[in-house]
């Protein structure tokens, strides 16, 4: 049971068995990693404000970056993919606290579904974004975050339950772009 996925309203659950990680990703020139340095940090939160800035969802900040409280809490972990150093990827990994889930705005009824039925190591997958250069390889991106993320969960965190909340405001984009 172990790192299963929540897709949004429409619940659709995937053996971690059946998420396999695209050829791109197996080029030596990406590598999937928890951010650790300030340039991870900053790819992250830089792509992050890029990407919604272009989706309208924000106004532009001068820093150029979008941090949230989440990044920042210390159980949590940014996640980046970088290619030939660059970060061109970037997500974050949310475990439960007194602050709950940024999920929890949209979709109360099926996290508290999901707390429920796993009583601890319930993680969430968010901000997951994607360099404008690399969106035609947007779904590949998103299951090599899966699979990252889901190794780390059951290695490092001793997690049960993995899952991903998409804005409602997106969700067509998502079944467009996505197939989800």
């Amino acid at each position: 049971d172990l790192a299963r996925i929540l897709y949004a309203r429409s619940v659709y659950w995937f053996d971690s068995g059946r998420i396999t990680v695209p050829e791109m990703a197996m080029d030596d020139l990406f590598l999937t990693t928890m951010a650790t340095t300030q340039e991870d940090f900053e790819g992250a939160f830089k792509l992050l404000h890029e990407d919604l800035v272009s989706k309208k969802l924000i106004r532009p900040n001068p820093s150029g970056m979008k941090l949230n409280i989440h990044a920042v809490m210390p159980q949590n972990s940014t996640l980046v993919v970088r290619y030939k150093e660059m970060v061109v990827a970037a997500a974050t990994l949310i475990q439960d606290s007194q602050l709950g889930f940024p999920g929890e705005k949209f979709y109360p009824g099926e996290i508290h579904e999901l707390r429920q039925k796993y009583r601890y190591g319930v993680v969430e997958l968010s901000n997951v974004v994607i360099d404008q250069a690399f969106k035609s390889h947007q779904l590949a991106f998103y299951h090599l975050f899966m699979k990252y993320s889901m190794n780390l969960c059951r290695k490092n965190l001793k997690s049960q339950a993995l899952f991903v909340t998409i804005n409602p405001v997106l969700q067509q984009y998502f079944e467009t772009s996505c197939g989800f």
